[in-house]
């Protein structure tokens, strides 16, 4: 039972079947022979066989690299399955010792927590997490300008602004006389109001004020 060692392979507890074979008195090509059977029936059946065995390498006495599986808790409990008398019992006695043993390790390794501190951490992430996503908010706010019906409002607001302006006589026609000079000067004060070089390039999320900014609007000029 204590050739077997559980190890740590890309994160997944396994077990070499160079030692297997060795534990149950088989011989490694055997052993190989029967697991790559197991491996065509589960490919057949459409599961994965990764979950149970991994191929891959090992150095012999020579020091050469010679083929063989790693054998997942899954994979030692197909192997044990087709076995029986007293080498399979033993087999599975210590394959499941080991990979106990391995998984309390790891379990000692991760440091404890009181019940308090488990909310304290995930306080802590969901903040983080909130503080991510304000900023993604306001990296889309301020890149984003106004869409193409959001402009089109936009410009019938304006329209709308100087006919009612340029009707009820607000305007002084002895200086804006005529009504591309009053579309051009609130074109111009919406552009300084909002810092751009067109209206069309105002921000998304200052639509709605500039629109509130238009209705109010008046020329300096009057």
């Amino acid at each position: 039972m204590g050739n077997l060692q559980v190890v740590n392979h890309n994160g997944v507890n396994v077990i070499s079947s160079v030692e297997v074979a060795a534990m149950v008195g088989r011989d490694h090509s055997d052993l190989m022979k029967s697991i790559r059977k197991y491996t065509e029936t589960l490919h057949s059946a459409n599961l994965p066989s990764e979950t149970f065995f991994l191929p891959s390498e090992y150095q012999n006495s020579r020091n050469q690299k010679q083929p063989c599986f790693l054998l997942t808790k899954k994979g030692c409990d197909m192997v044990a399955n087709k076995m029986t008398g007293e080498k399979g019992i033993l087999f599975t006695a210590a394959y499941v010792d080991k990979f106990h043993e391995m998984e309390k390790v790891v379990t000692q390794q991760l440091p404890q927590m009181t019940p308090l501190q488990m909310i304290h951490t995930m306080t802590d992430e969901m903040i983080k997490q909130d503080k991510r996503l304000e900023s993604l908010e306001d990296k889309v706010n301020n890149q984003l300008t106004l869409d193409f019906g959001q402009q089109r409002m936009v410009q019938n607001a304006k329209n709308k602004r100087v006919y009612q302006l340029w009707n009820n006589g607000t305007i002084n026609q002895d200086i804006l006389d005529t009504l591309p000079k009053v579309h051009a000067a609130i074109g111009r004060d919406l552009k300084n109001a909002f810092a751009v070089n067109s209206f069309r390039d105002i921000r998304k999320h200052e639509y709605e004020e500039a629109i509130n900014y238009i209705n109010a609007w008046r020329p300096s000029l009057v």
